[in-house]
């Protein structure tokens, strides 16, 4: 079993330092925000509570994060991809472009704003990577 390292250092310097592993994630109903739920190895357990604006930071830091500890580890980094399952692209009325939302299979949801000329040549990147012998699929 992989534990977590939780560490607190106080104003006297001294650090204790928890091996933890993630046990649950709750919304919390009377506040904008989310908990974190923790158990160390004796059973303890430890919450972290977070507003709602850390989930979006920690969406975004999470695969910075997944990508460097790949390299590091030398596995294949050159792309993280999640399977898709859900999609969905709508005109916003606004400067003609165009909103995308992906929903990955773990549910974690990405919206996009491209304009006219990204979208289309998303399209036409999609429409290649499509047609292509495989050769040339990895420029």
């Amino acid at each position: 079993m992989d534990w977590l390292q939780m560490q607190r250092s106080d104003d006297t310097k001294s650090q204790v330092i928890q091996r933890v592993e993630l046990d649950c994630v709750e919304l919390l109903e009377q506040e904008n925000g989310f908990v974190l739920g923790f158990v160390d190895m004796q059973n303890g357990t430890y919450r972290m509570q977070l507003p709602s604006w850390a989930l979006h930071q920690l969406m975004r830091a999470l695969p910075r994060l997944d990508a460097a500890l790949q390299a590091r580890s030398r596995l294949n980094s050159a792309l993280i991809a999640y399977p898709v399952t859900q999609w969905s692209a709508e005109r916003t009325g606004v400067d003609d472009a165009v909103a995308l939302c992906l929903q990955t299979d773990r549910g974690v949801e990405s919206g996009f704003l491209l304009s006219r000329a990204d979208a289309s040549a998303l399209h036409a990147a999609l429409g290649e990577a499509i047609h292509a012998p495989e050769a040339l699929r990895h420029r």
